[in-house]
């Protein structure tokens, strides 16, 4: 399967990506769902970003045909709420899911080193 990217590139808005820069068909279902919860277990979309939305703070899902690579990310959009999914395949764990994202999407990551975000899941 060919990793995709759900966030931000370019500019603000969620749009699904390739892994050559081209916007892919949306996909139902990518916003909200994976999402990482709160560490002080608040309800979703708290006013406190930095405690409630740390950036960086990931959340590793798997399903039968792919991984699912989400965490909070405000690098492009400031907003609330804001984060980056990455699509890969399936039966990753959390470091090969990162070098695969890494692989496939260095730009992302490359704004992400470059503020210093360290994706992590705790």
């Amino acid at each position: 399967m060919t990793p995709l990217y759900f966030g931000c590139w370019g500019g603000t808005g969620h749009y699904l990506w390739s892994p050559d820069g081209r916007q892919v068909p949306h996909q139902d279902g990518l916003d909200g769902p994976y999402l990482p919860a709160c560490p002080r277990r608040c309800p979703r979309y708290c006013g406190d970003y930095d405690k409630c939305q740390p950036q960086g703070l990931a959340r590793l899902s798997s399903e039968a045909r792919r991984t699912v690579l989400d965490f909070w990310d405000r690098t492009v959009d400031g907003r609330g709420g804001s984060h980056s999914l990455f699509i890969l395949p399936p039966g990753l764990d959390f470091a090969e899911a990162v070098r695969v994202a890494r692989l496939h999407f260095p730009d992302i990551w490359a704004r992400l080193d470059e503020v210093g975000i360290v994706v992590r899941l705790r």
